[in-house]
């Protein structure tokens, strides 16, 4: 409708041959809410399969079109945390019959192959990757850390069920270019950290699109000094539930994760025990002449 407006993120849909004829009342197929982001969308043997992070879940909705409108069906049997991805099982859109792939894996799961038929039913499993690690005892859990401006901020517990209050903590975080960043299958901290009683947190900072373009809005320009905040607000929030204490706290991260790790040991030094960073990004007044720095200024603005 003209003179209209609507927020980042939205799906609006119209029949083409209602648009060729000048109608311009688009329907809202799906909109975006605080916690609630699109992560992509395709066509499947004519209907639209939109891929939504709820609540850091993902969550597929199969969107059929007709003269009556438009219906939904829930895509079923997809695992409820961790990364899943879904596509159509025939590259080319002309022979596709509605079959689909999941690729899908969590900190416990290695990744899987599935294939779920015209769209319908439970998915079948292909082929799984060799488990690593043994998983025994361990959970996988989702909590909440308040940041420094009040924003609630997710993270991901990987480790032994119930709080010991020293617990050795291996932290992740990165907060930048859009990208969401899920809970996923690392043989290496499996097999060396978890499987020795060790627990991992992966935080869901500001800057990346969690939750859509206002996540990543939040967290760039002047603002990204609050996925700064964020980090520190989760290892705290892991103290504060007795999970461990500071000293027992490791974060490690590179690239523009290592500014972060770096701004952990000049801000934040007390709320952690180790810090390990690499190839961190930290010459901010000659960024933008430095290989592709000039490509970052949309994250933190020029210099």
């Amino acid at each position: 409708m003209a003179g209209q407006t609507y927020a980042a993120d939205t799906v609006l849909v119209i029949s083409l041959a209602a648009f060729l004829q000048g109608n311009r009342q688009f329907e809202v197929l799906f909109e975006p809410s605080p916690r609630r982001a699109l992560q992509g969308l395709f066509w499947s043997a004519g209907r639209l399969v939109l891929s939504i992070l709820n609540e850091l879940r993902p969550f597929f909705e199969i969107c059929s079109p007709s003269d009556k409108g438009w219906s939904r069906a829930r895509l079923r049997g997809i695992p409820d945390i961790g990364i899943v991805q879904v596509w159509p099982l025939d590259s080319d859109p002309s022979e596709r019959n509605g079959d689909l792939l999941v690729d899908s894996q969590d900190p416990l799961t290695p990744a899987s192959l599935m294939l779920i038929e015209n769209n319908v039913g439970s998915p079948t499993v292909l082929k799984q990757a060799p488990k690593t690690f043994t998983v025994d005892g361990l959970v996988v859990t989702q909590h909440e850390a308040i940041s420094i401006d009040g924003e609630h901020i997710p993270y991901v517990r990987t480790g032994p069920a119930g709080e010991t209050g020293d617990a050795p903590v291996h932290m992740s975080g990165y907060g930048g270019f859009g990208i969401s960043m899920r809970p996923s299958y690392n043989s290496a901290l499996g097999k060396l950290w978890l499987e020795r009683g060790g627990t991992t947190v992966q935080a869901h900072l500001r800057g990346r699109s969690e939750f859509g373009t206002r996540w990543h809005d939040a967290g760039r320009l002047s603002g990204k000094k609050l996925s700064h905040d964020d980090f520190a607000a989760v290892a705290a929030d892991l103290v504060r539930r007795g999970v461990t204490e500071p000293k027992r706290i490791a974060a490690q991260g590179g690239s523009n994760s290592g500014i972060l790790i770096t701004n952990m040991l000049t801000r934040y030094p007390e709320r952690f025990g180790a810090l390990v960073y690499t190839i961190p990004l930290i010459d901010m007044r000659r960024y933008t002449k430095l290989l592709a720095g000039a490509s970052w200024i949309a994250i933190w603005g020029p210099r």
